[in-house]
């Protein structure tokens, strides 16, 4: 039926009407909710923050979803990638699901996309078998966004970051236990090869890993090193917290594999809290603070899963962002990322040949910074001694000088990219 629903947020109960259109429990779909978006998001985010979310987990792994914006099935048995492709043109889309195709990936590409999205962009993605779900939602920022159909009625507003991972703990209900499945940023990754042949590899050699992370590099990417991540954890966790974990290498949210239940505990851990803590609620609008405090104080070990952390230049993702920063204080010459290409421009995980200021600050660090002040520069590179070329490379576009015309003409896929070595089940 159809019925009116009053926010518990005070401030925002006056200025939205819910229309809710919910069926009985015992189908498990989504609900639709109609919302007075411009006023809302004339407010402050701390005054339109969802604050009960308590029964957002459980509905979000079990209710049936909307349906995508074509009919593409999802394979139950094959491995999947997962990703938030909103508000993005079409050169994102050749870049990461051109680049996955091209290297021979059969399984399913999961995609979050704009309600409505241009003829050439719905050609290109039915090409390249894309399962892809229009989100319905309304931002003001990557910060406050209106949900108007989510899993259950929802008395306010999401950050984009979080809303990802809700969407994610749906999608495994379409996967068997014997799927690998990956979460990952789409603006800035692309594919060098199938990343899911590492893990199988890995996986057949007797790991009994479960969920994959990947650090950023050190000794650059401390986090008490970062701004940004020593900020998400301070504003919401404490400045305690912040300290406590303020040595150990940054772990990136948007480069994540695991099996199904290695993924299904650490998203429902996540979201448990997201409900908990509310970072949202403090203009903390990213996940990669949950993310990093999850692992570093022993949560997901608690929850019963093994979770691993490839420090960057192991493992499937090369996160390589670091090499373009400053405030660090390390070096940062873009000689470092032309020592990590092959002869025919690929990026690889370590450098083929470390210089001797690659072990040095840089010469413009200022006093005080994390390098003068830490004296670690000599380990630098040390431990990293595999130049193989790596199968995913985040952080890309903060070298885009360096690999763009690369990415374009050798990596980006404009077509049909399935590998004509390879056939999709």
């Amino acid at each position: 039926g159809i019925k009116t629903m009053a926010l518990a947020v005070s401030v925002v109960q006056m200025l939205v009407v819910g229309l809710l259109i919910a069926p009985s429990s015992a189908d498990k779909l989504h609900v639709t909710q109609e919302w007075d978006h411009k006023e809302i998001l004339k407010l402050k985010p701390s005054e339109t923050a969802a604050k009960e979310l308590g029964d957002h987990v459980s509905a979000a792994a079990e209710v049936k979803m909307w349906e995508p914006l074509w009919p593409e099935p999802h394979r139950r048995a094959e491995h999947a990638v997962f990703a938030l492709a909103l508000n993005y043109d079409i050169r994102h889309f050749y870049w990461f699901v051109g680049s996955l195709r091209k290297v021979g990936f059969t399984g399913d590409i999961v995609l979050a996309v704009n309600q409505k999205i241009s003829k050439p962009l719905e050609i290109f993605l039915k090409q390249n078998k894309v399962i892809a779900y229009p989100l319905f939602v309304k931002c003001k920022s990557k910060l406050q966004c209106v949900i108007e159909q989510w899993f259950t009625p929802i008395d306010g507003t999401l950050p984009m970051a979080i809303i990802r991972h809700y969407l994610y703990l749906s999608w495994l209900q379409h996967y068997s236990e014997e799927s690998l499945i990956s979460v990952l940023d789409f603006r800035d990754t692309v594919f060098q090869s199938d990343p899911f042949l590492y893990l199988e590899h890995e996986l057949q050699q007797g790991s009994t890993t479960e969920l994959w992370l990947s650090g950023e590099h050190m000794p650059y990417k401390r986090i008490r090193n970062c701004v940004f991540n020593s900020g998400w954890i301070r504003d919401c966790y404490g400045r305690e917290e912040a300290q406590q974990y303020g040595a150990d290498p940054v772990i990136c949210s948007g480069s994540i594999f695991g099996t199904k239940r290695g993924l299904k505990v650490f998203e429902t851990r996540l979201l448990e809290e997201v409900s908990k803590k509310r970072c949202h609620e403090h203009f903390v609008e990213s996940d990669q603070g949950y993310t990093n405090i999850l692992f570093h104080s022993g949560a997901l070990a608690n929850a019963g899963i093994k979770a691993q952390l490839d420090p960057r230049g192991v493992g499937p993702v090369n996160t390589i962002g670091a090499f373009g920063g400053k405030r660090h204080g390390y070096y940062v010459g873009s000689d470092i990322l032309k020592s990590m290409r092959d002869e025919e421009g690929y990026v690889l995980n370590c450098p083929v040949h470390v210089k001797p200021e690659f072990q040095q600050c840089s010469l413009e660090a200022k006093p005080g910074s994390p390098c003068l002040a830490d004296n670690d520069a000599a380990a630098n590179f040390r431990d990293c001694k595999d130049t193989t070329r790596s199968p995913v490379v985040h952080q890309w576009d903060r070298h885009a000088g360096d690999l763009g015309k690369f990415i374009e003409k050798f990596i980006a896929c404009k077509t049909n990219c399935i590998n004509t070595t390879t056939t999709l089940p």
